[in-house]
């Protein structure tokens, strides 16, 4: 249910009990929903852990190369999100590993 609605707009987590917020912004597939309408507020509430998610990377990277800047280590130095980043935004290459901008 939360997640239909999620899909409808990002903003109806708003009505969720504070209390139930935290499981929400664990899960995968709503940070997913959420990213696709407004990437940055995505990954900022998202929790640390979904950050090291390539799918989830990789939608809010295409939309907004400069969120690289929030991705996992280990996705820096990914050469397809980093590439899919820099694509949508060249100074995301800045946020990329250091093997990466070699």
């Amino acid at each position: 249910l939360v997640l239909a609605a999620v899909k409808q707009d990002w903003t109806a987590l708003k009505e969720v009990p504070k209390e139930q917020l935290k499981a929400y912004w664990a899960d995968a597939d709503i940070v997913t929903e959420v990213v696709r309408q407004d990437p940055a507020k995505g990954l900022q509430k998202a929790e640390k852990s979904l950050l090291g998610l390539k799918s989830i990377i990789l939608e809010a990277v295409s939309r907004n190369g400069d969120l690289l800047r929030l991705a996992a280590d280990n996705l820096r130095g990914n050469r397809e999100v980093v590439e899919t980043a820099v694509g949508q935004c060249g100074t995301a290459i800045q946020y990329a590993s250091e093997a990466l901008r070699a």
